[in-house]
């Protein structure tokens, strides 16, 4: 079974920013203490064992399955990572939302395509306990 992208219901779109709805899906994580450059490489090595085929049952897991990291408070030292989340974070509070989680950095490419060319995300889990 190859997993593709979580799925997700988009509720909100306004520029290139989106509010989402995720449904279930399943994690491997690692815990890698360095900052975040060489965390997210350390990480990135072992889950690649992994998505390659190295689990229970031997399944390679698709390449477009996001690789999330999350900084510790003082330790991120991705400029445009950083960038991108106080944006996002301005425009939640334009409309009301507020962060209930330190916030993940999704990257969907694998390392070999340019950083230009990647496509990354800034995901913040939000309380949902008054949604419909």
């Amino acid at each position: 079974m190859a997993f593709e992208n979580p799925t997700y219901k988009v509720l909100k779109r306004e520029g290139h920013f989106e509010l989402r709805r995720y449904g279930d899906y399943i994690v491997a994580e690692v815990e890698v203490a360095a900052d975040y450059d060489a965390a997210f490489s350390s990480g990135f090595r072992i889950l690649a064992d992994y998505i390659f085929g190295n689990n229970r049952k031997s399944e390679h897991i698709a390449m477009t399955a996001p690789v999330t990291g999350q900084a510790s408070e003082g330790s991120m030292t991705e400029k445009t990572a950083h960038s991108r989340e106080s944006e996002l974070l301005t425009w939640m509070r334009q409309h009301g939302l507020e962060s209930v989680a330190v916030p993940l950095f999704a990257n969907y490419s694998p390392p070999w395509i340019p950083p230009f060319l990647r496509r990354n995300e800034v995901i913040f889990a939000l309380d949902t306990s008054e949604a419909d």
